[in-house]
């Protein structure tokens, strides 16, 4: 920039120049609309919208997990999905870990591969034997109090959602 016609004679305009460029551009990309969903209300349950750049903005709430006693011993874990978004969400893939000081069991959980726009949906993990494995989840005697449950909520393997905290067990 030295062999610049004026910059000997005028350098400080230039740079003062330059500096009031940048800000007004940096500005302009600020506008007031948004395509990312409201911010929903401190709760119990997490809500996370992801949107890719030029996709459609997708809004689910997980909520706490659960976990349900079964009559064979072992325990099933069942959460409700909401979709607060305008659109379908899907096709969902929904993953969780269930972590005790002695046991770390990783499954899916079945439902629905679709939620309708501002609806829900259960989902649970399987109860029962599938191909002779046993696909519910068992604890050690005696059962712990609680357990730490991730559940990760995916549609084409881009997480939308997720929620992460610690499950009451109920007592045998």
């Amino acid at each position: 920039m030295k062999n610049a016609a004026g910059f000997k004679e005028h350098p400080l305009f230039l740079i003062a120049l330059l500096l009031a460029c940048t800000i007004f551009f940096a500005s302009c990309g600020d506008n007031t609309t948004s395509n990312s969903s409201p911010i929903p209300p401190a709760s119990n349950t997490q809500a996370s919208a992801i949107t890719a750049i030029g996709a459609q903005v997708t809004c689910l709430t997980v909520n706490a997990p659960s976990l349900v006693k079964l009559a064979d011993g072992n325990y099933q874990v069942a959460d409700e999905i909401g979709n607060c978004g305008e659109n379908n969400a899907g096709p969902l893939t929904l993953g969780i870990q269930v972590h005790t000081q002695a046991t770390k069991q990783s499954m899916n959980l079945l439902g629905p591969a679709t939620i309708a726009a501002h609806g829900k949906a259960l989902y649970r993990t399987f109860a029962g034997q599938a191909g002779g494995a046993n696909k519910e989840i068992q604890f050690p005697s005696p059962s712990p109090s609680s357990a730490i449950v991730t559940v990760v909520v995916t549609i084409n393997g881009t997480v939308q959602g997720e929620w992460d905290g610690q499950v009451t067990i109920p007592a045998p």
